[in-house]
């Protein structure tokens, strides 16, 4: 609306009752500038409460909670159910960055992503988004880092590594989340192994959801889950495909377990060698391998 001239005509006589239906300006009750911005305030006010109302949070961020398990097996996927991440200010993420871009042992590696990452990203590999785009009004970022790199392969090619850091709320959260993850249900080929470094770690194996051989090392440190991901060189499967390789192929844990006991407080009593033990109890047993 356009404010009103001082040199504009007043109503005349001849409007009859619009001067005293409409006040002196001629304009309705609910135009005056101070009724407008009353309304307006009270507006405001009312915006602001429900935003605080609700946190003031992201509500999960490519997480568990909204895309874990959709199209596979529902409710039975542990992520479904799993915990998300802390929130921190973004000032904090980069204390999340250096815990894993100090694990890098060769200028050889080429970084070329890295970002935010949530709960969900244990299952679904999603790219991880720049702190700037997951940034909620209230100033806050998932707890959650991803850095990604291009190295050399040993036979050829280049693997795509992967290292992530998720901080939860609680110690119980992280142990919660590592029980979860280290699950092969839901998972493409899914195999995994308890293994004594790092202490309380576990090896996975799987056909991830971009249908190429994936294997993990994950373990929790106090609020801390880590997970050490390698994707060697390899084709692209087929939908009815199965996978070639798994656990039992000491080989191509070697690259994990390296990075997994390069992590500042992983306590590996020997950083060389990773024994495996026998698969864990029924739950996460390897349930065949199925594409």
């Amino acid at each position: 609306m356009k404010r009103r001239d001082d040199g504009a005509e007043s109503p005349t006589d001849s409007a009859g009752s619009a001067v005293s239906d409409f006040g002196e300006a001629g304009v309705p009750w609910w135009a005056e500038s101070r009724v407008r911005l009353g309304l307006l305030l009270v507006c405001l006010l009312a915006t602001i409460l429900a935003f605080v109302a609700v946190g003031g949070v992201p509500h999960d961020l490519g997480g568990a909670h909204a895309q874990v398990g959709e199209g596979a097996s529902g409710a039975e996927c542990p992520g479904r159910s799993a915990p998300e991440v802390d929130y921190i200010p973004l000032r904090d993420v980069g204390t999340l960055r250096r815990a894993v871009s100090r694990i890098v042992p060769s200028r050889l590696w080429r970084e070329y992503e890295e970002g935010i990452v949530t709960t969900g990203n244990l299952w679904l590999d999603n790219r991880p988004l720049p702190a700037s785009e997951s940034l909620s009004r209230a100033g806050l970022v998932s707890a959650g880092y991803e850095l990604r790199w291009w190295v050399p392969g040993r036979t050829g090619g280049e693997n795509d590594i992967a290292v992530d850091v998720l901080e939860f709320a609680t110690n119980a959260k992280a142990e919660d989340v590592l029980a979860k993850a280290e699950s092969p249900r839901c998972r493409a080929s899914g195999e995994a192994r308890a293994v004594s470094t790092p202490p309380g770690g576990s090896s996975l194996f799987w056909v991830n959801p971009d249908r190429v051989e994936e294997w993990d090392a994950l373990f929790v440190r106090g609020r801390r889950l880590y997970r050490i991901v390698d994707v060697p060189p390899g084709h692209v499967l087929a939908a009815t495909e199965h996978a070639t390789r798994g656990l039992d192929d000491p080989s191509a844990l070697v690259t994990v377990d390296s990075l997994a006991c390069a992590v500042q407080g992983a306590d590996c009593p020997n950083a060389r060698s990773r024994a495996l033990h026998q698969p864990r109890d029924a739950v996460h047993k390897p349930r065949g391998r199925h594409p």
